[in-house]
């Protein structure tokens, strides 16, 4: 049996069992399930695969897993046996997102049971922003690595190969002689030229892996791969917990990093080469101005000639952007997140435009043949959800549905721990409702949705929010079947 240096393992939002995964299998192909289903969570954290990539490129024998494709594709799937079967000296889980706060947990306990001399690890930014709590209730942890990894995660597997002490390993929490310890904040990278995220060798079934999307695990019909084009944030949204102010305080970020338009143009390639048929782009390319993205959508053209692109916009698409990116790429996907109908609630969050210019944009996008999608949050501080606000969210989706957008029905949105809305609360008007780790380990096992509304506002109680995002997500569902 081959032995690992390191091996990174991304779980599910939750094992199931055989029989209760088929039974949901079931009841959602024959339509019974009422229940809006919570994604599984099965794309890896971009920066797990540069991660690996570094460490492999020093000569450490590593292997990413995921182990919600496992239990996809192998229906007696079991945690304790599969992870007996995989000898390594490091086993790394990342808890990028608070929603693998159970699985993640679980997977360490249960590498450490049965590979009781290997090293337990545990990254990403939930780790990261509840580092203390998880080390404190879990002994079966050693070592959180807090914030970007690059630098520590790698001296961190080069002092434990070696023997030699933790202590001078920055951004890690670790245990010493029973006491929990924490050195000071890890470097962070001033640019992305020098990662490798595109190592799809180092997936297991990557081909598989490649139809992941976060609801479910290797049931997309076009195979895609998230690629970074930069790290951080130029906006502080109030509801978000990758924004400037929130994701500085993870990482110690005060500004964004780019990857160059070179590189951008060398990962396409590759992906290309691969057969991959669309790209998903970790940012808007926007947010590093206009120069910056008009170069790289001109050294792109022609790599990207055939290929999908999928971008996230943080405000609105400026037109020559849009004309660029649509003559770079066969088919653009593009994603706008107005997240309500109100004008004064989006500018109290931190999104400066109007509803005039929300449809514009959309207009534009229709007629330069742009699939447009669109995303609502539901819950906001400042909406009071009540008969009037539906009605209203109804007109607003009719006019948005007719410039042929499609509207993501929304799902239930749970506060993240270190956005505004969350350590600003009183400013906000909000009253946060999970705020310990455990907290949000215990959401992650229901699919009920009054579960995961972590935070009540002066406007709407929890109640209030559940219901009134099951009406959202029953409408905007019913809408689009009709069209």
């Amino acid at each position: 049996m081959k032995t690992y240096d390191i091996v990174f393992l991304h779980p599910p939002r939750t094992f199931e069992s055989f029989w209760p995964r088929l039974k949901r299998t079931i009841s959602r192909r024959l339509g019974f399930e009422r229940e809006v289903i919570k994604p599984q969570y099965c794309q890896i954290p971009m920066g797990v695969v540069s991660l690996a990539a570094s460490l492999d490129k020093e000569g450490y024998e590593t292997k990413i897993f995921n182990l919600g494709l496992e239990q996809k594709v192998n229906p007696l799937f079991s945690l304790s046996r599969y992870i007996k079967s995989i000898n390594a000296r490091i086993f790394a889980i990342d808890l990028q997102w608070f929603v693998h706060s159970a699985s993640a947990l679980k997977v360490a306990e249960v590498c450490k049971r049965e590979h009781p001399n290997s090293l337990t690890v545990l990254g990403g930014m939930t780790a990261t922003w509840f580092h203390r709590q998880i080390m404190e209730r879990c002994p079966f942890i050693d070592v959180i690595v807090r914030g970007e990894a690059e630098y520590s995660m790698l001296h961190l597997v080069e002092f434990y190969v070696k023997k030699q002490r933790m202590d001078s390993v920055k951004g890690i929490t670790y245990r010493q002689n029973g006491k929990i310890k924490e050195t000071p904040q890890g470097e962070i990278l001033s640019n992305l030229d020098s990662i490798d995220p595109c190592r799809l060798d180092l997936i297991d079934k990557f081909d598989k892996y490649l139809r992941c999307d976060i609801i479910d695990c290797g049931e997309e019909k076009t195979n895609f791969f998230w690629i970074p084009i930069a790290r951080g944030c130029i906006y502080n949204c109030a509801h978000c917990g990758g924004g400037q102010y929130s994701y500085s305080l993870l990482t110690g970020r005060k500004k964004i990093a780019l990857r160059s338009p070179e590189k951008v143009v060398y990962d396409i390639q590759l992906l290309r080469e691969k057969g991959i048929r669309r790209v998903h782009l970790s940012h808007d390319p926007e947010i590093g101005g206009e120069k910056y993205y008009l170069d790289l959508l001109e050294k792109i053209k022609g790599a990207g000639a055939d290929l999908s692109i999928y971008v996230e916009i943080f405000r609105l698409p400026v037109k020559g952007f849009i004309e660029k990116i649509t003559k770079t790429f066969s088919e653009v996907i593009m994603a706008i997140s107005p997240e309500t109908f109100s004008e004064d609630v989006r500018q109290f969050i931190g999104r400066w435009f109007s509803n005039n210019d929300f449809f514009k944009s959309l207009n534009l996008l229709k007629r330069k043949n742009v699939k447009a999608q669109v995303w609502f949050t539901i819950g906001l501080p400042g909406e009071t959800l009540d008969l009037r606000w539906f009605e209203s969210f109804k007109d607003f989706c009719e006019e948005i549905v007719k410039q042929e957008a499609y509207i993501i029905p929304p799902l239930t949105y749970t506060i993240d721990p270190n956005c505004l809305m969350a350590i600003e609360s009183e400013k906000y008007g909000v009253r946060p409702l999970l705020k310990t780790f455990e907290d949000y380990k215990r959401i992650c096992l229901s699919n009920k949705p009054l579960d995961w509304v972590g935070h009540e506002t002066l406007t709407a109680s929890r109640e209030k929010i559940a219901a009134f995002t099951l009406y959202a997500y029953d409408y905007v569902t019913r809408l689009q079947r009709i069209i």
